[in-house]
């Protein structure tokens, strides 16, 4: 009787080895914070599922999707548009003498200003007591620390506000 005994408590010492080890490989396997693109805590594990969408501006173009590198390619169809993207207008009754932003701007935000600047995007439409101005940002700005980055860039938006409007027309903090 003892020595049945011994030997399940063997075998259940073996089998909780076991599971032990597999925990751990699927721990290894899939939460492995060196290995990012199989870390399930990881973005990058879910970059084969990002997508860019694009259209030519136009109404009568198709929109059509790139997927990013490693995504698996299908076909997407677009049935129905329930609602066409509006421009966003700032109005108000009185004269605004400052655009001071909500939330600190950090050099990763501005590293996509830069991107978005480089691919065309870099027209803000401002009016300011009825007079209507393109503002053109330059980009490039350095994103080395937060703080250069939002210096660079909020001297820029100020310089070419100052050129449209007047210095001290509107003034811009971060």
């Amino acid at each position: 009787m003892l020595i049945k005994i011994k030997q399940l408590v063997e075998w259940e010492k073996e089998e909780y080895q076991e599971i032990t080890s597999l925990l751990s490989g699927f721990q290894t396997a899939n939460f492995d914070v060196l290995n990012p693109t199989t870390n399930l805590r990881s973005t990058s594990m879910f970059d084969i599922y990002n997508a860019s969408v694009s259209s030519g501006g136009t109404a009568s173009t198709k929109v059509s999707a790139n997927p990013s590198y490693g995504a698996q390619t299908t076909q997407v169809q677009i049935t129905e548009i329930t609602q066409l993207a509006t421009k966003d207008t700032w109005n108000s009754s009185s004269r605004i003498k400052s655009i001071v932003g909500t939330t600190a701007i950090d050099a990763a935000q501005v590293t996509t200003i830069n991107a978005s600047i480089a691919s065309g995007f870099d027209t803000i439409k401002v009016t300011v007591d009825g007079s209507e101005e393109d503002i053109v940002l330059t980009g490039g700005y350095d994103t080395s620390t937060d703080a250069n980055a939002r210096t660079a860039l909020q001297t820029d938006l100020q310089a070419q506000l100052d050129a449209a409007f007047g210095s001290g027309t509107l003034t811009v903090f971060f």
